[in-house]
């Protein structure tokens, strides 16, 4: 809750206390690992995140969601692809993801086809506010980053 509030500090203070009580927890040390990529932290985050995997390697879908954005704010665009295109469902934020992870690998073609494809089910979701607002990081760079993959997906200036 407190991450969905943008309190970073506080959302990390009672995670680290969650880890303290049932540090073995592995859904626990994953998202530990997605606080410490909205934190601006995505190279100690995959350390967290390969740690949940290694404890739960039958774990859910989102472990993989969460690495995949921590590789990509770490300019890691094909690793990032890759955890992404593992999705069983499409869902407009998991296309507005990999279209930007492509459009940053230069692959235009792949990331327009993932971009046309965010709102074909007559939806109204914004990629753009997505990446700048939706996802709660808490370094408007790191905001910023995820939206020029974005708006280079679209075909739009940065």
């Amino acid at each position: 809750m407190r991450l969905s509030l943008r309190d970073h500090e506080a959302a990390e203070h009672h995670l680290r206390i969650a880890l303290e009580l049932n540090p073995g927890d592995s859904e626990c040390i994953e998202q530990m690992g997605h606080l410490l990529t909205m934190r601006g932290r995505p190279l100690e985050a995959l350390a967290w995140l390969a740690r949940a995997i290694r404890i739960n390697p039958l774990n859910p879908y989102w472990y993989q969601y969460d690495r995949s954005l921590a590789l990509y704010m770490l300019g890691e665009y094909r690793p990032a692809a890759e955890a992404l295109e593992l999705a069983t469902r499409s869902t407009p934020w998991i296309r507005t993801r990999l279209a930007a992870c492509y459009a940053q690998l230069g692959n235009m073609k792949a990331a327009r086809r993932q971009a046309a494809l965010i709102n074909a089910d007559g939806g109204d979701f914004s990629p753009v506010d997505y990446a700048r607002s939706v996802v709660p990081f808490e370094n408007t760079s790191d905001a910023e980053h995820l939206a020029n993959g974005v708006l280079l997906a679209l075909g739009q200036p940065i």
